[in-house]
């Protein structure tokens, strides 16, 4: 087995196996603990799957009014406008190798596309490939969904290697093996 630690979101549903656990709240919680791990550990392979969210809320603005964001226990009902303002938060992953502690870091990446077009979904994983690093991006389509569960997922090497597996449990296996394999290599 490998040492696994998982940072989930704290309304995840939690892991049928004892591993280490570490939830997070928010883009903020997520990123500082994420770095604090990765600063503090020699992981082998980080696999970042998380729809972290492009903006977070920054100021709130009642009837022409900023608010401090969050103080306020409630908004009342009564209120003719409310304004939030966003700013948009940066790509955790691209920052991964830069925090890790381990030269090799292996990085996978999930790249979730909604499009049918596949010109736009290859522009979107050579992007991902780009600015995060990623030695591997794992491609899942709205299209590959049946009743809400991913029938395809495809593993993109940053070589161009390509191939498919079809359900979630073989996609663990398929990244447990291609771990493993890396870290075999290192060790010979």
């Amino acid at each position: 087995g490998n040492d696994v630690t998982l940072l989930k979101s704290e309304t995840a549903i939690n892991p049928m196996h004892e591993i280490s656990t570490e939830n997070f709240n928010s883009f903020k919680t997520l990123k500082s603990k994420l770095k604090k791990l990765i600063e503090s550990k020699e992981y082998d392979a980080v696999i970042h799957l998380s729809a972290v969210s492009d903006y977070s809320p920054t100021k709130i603005r009642v009837n022409g009014n900023e608010e401090k964001l969050f103080e306020t226990e409630k908004l009342s009902s009564e209120q003719e406008e409310i304004e939030i303002v966003l700013t948009k938060n940066e790509k955790i992953i691209s920052n991964i190798k830069q925090w890790s502690k381990k030269i090799k870091l292996q990085l996978f990446a999930f790249k979730f596309t909604a499009s049918g077009n596949a010109e736009e979904n290859y522009d979107a994983i050579e992007k991902l490939f780009a600015n995060a690093d990623a030695d591997f991006v794992i491609h899942n389509s709205l299209k590959n969904r049946k009743e809400n569960v991913q029938t395809e997922y495809e593993i993109i090497e940053q070589k161009g290697n390509k191939h498919k597996v079809s359900i979630s449990l073989d996609l663990a296996k398929e990244l447990n093996r291609i771990i493993a394999e890396e870290k075999d290599d290192t060790l010979s």
